[in-house]
């Protein structure tokens, strides 16, 4: 990852919801931040939006923090992170740092203002700044040494819990069997249990059957589009010791929250 770069991409992000919000208005700017609007979700990358009392207005990464009142919300390090957004909005925007799903955030955020109302809001987005390619590779390897040791009931139960340390900061640990079921992947527990051997990325790749393939062969890195951009997931082969299935497990992060144009 080039940290000045993704920084630049991070305030190009930001700024485009801005102009969207003075072109389009407040109602129509957290709406389509809250749908997750494929303007607003590019990679790891998405926009969310605060009044200046810490009510969610929208969130394209957790829909969940829609409406709550969030000024006292405190990360893990007991830091009021939602407050200090608010503070560095109020005085002119930029960054703040945090602690969000245990690992280091780093989000930008610029103020707006209702033109028909004269309310105060705050737009931003952030990124975890670590090495994502070691950092992916690392919680990988764990979670097949969890695997090897505790057996796959035990280990894709725990890969859908969010404290159960495989879900980090935006990297979470999938895990399918050959037929292309899913058994566990992050916080999105409504995948699990359905087959994905037929899905296709925004290029047409079936990168399922490119993961099976890979694992298959010794595991490593495979790179597909997704929500816009590139983005690449590192998969190993893990072999349940009772029943003698094999299954892979991957994990994966956006290398470059720019999308690539098709030439």
């Amino acid at each position: 990852m080039d940290f000045e770069q993704k920084k630049n991409d991070v305030i190009a992000f930001v700024k485009k919801g801005v102009s969207y919000f003075y072109s389009q208005g407040a109602e129509k700017t957290f709406c389509a931040i809250q749908s997750g609007d494929a303007d607003f979700v590019l990679g790891d990358l998405y926009l969310f939006a605060f009044d200046f009392d810490g009510i969610c207005k929208g969130s394209g990464g957790d829909k969940g923090l829609y409406g709550q009142a969030l000024l006292r919300l405190r990360d893990e390090e007991g830091i009021c992170f939602v407050k200090d957004l608010i503070e560095m909005a109020k005085s002119g925007g930029g960054w703040v740092e945090y602690i969000w799903e245990y690992a280091p955030k780093l989000s930008y955020v610029e103020k707006v203002q209702d033109k028909a109302t004269g309310a105060l809001y705050l737009i931003g987005a952030g990124f975890y700044p670590p090495s994502k390619m070691c950092q992916t590779k690392g919680l990988v390897d764990r979670a097949v040494d969890y695997f090897n040791q505790y057996g796959a009931q035990i280990a894709f139960a725990l890969f859908s819990y969010e404290l159960g340390g495989f879900i980090i900061g935006d990297l979470y640990i999938f895990a399918y069997d050959y037929d292309g079921k899913c058994m566990g992947i992050g916080k999105f527990k409504e995948m699990i249990g359905k087959n994905f051997i037929d899905s296709k990325d925004e290029s047409g790749v079936y990168f399922i059957k490119a993961m099976i393939s890979t694992a298959k062969n010794g595991g490593g890195w495979v790179a597909y589009r997704w929500k816009g951009a590139k983005k690449v997931s590192y998969v190993r082969e893990i072999e349940d010791k009772e029943t003698g299935k094999k299954y892979f497990i991957g994990s994966g992060f956006y290398p470059d929250s720019k999308a690539e144009i098709p030439v």
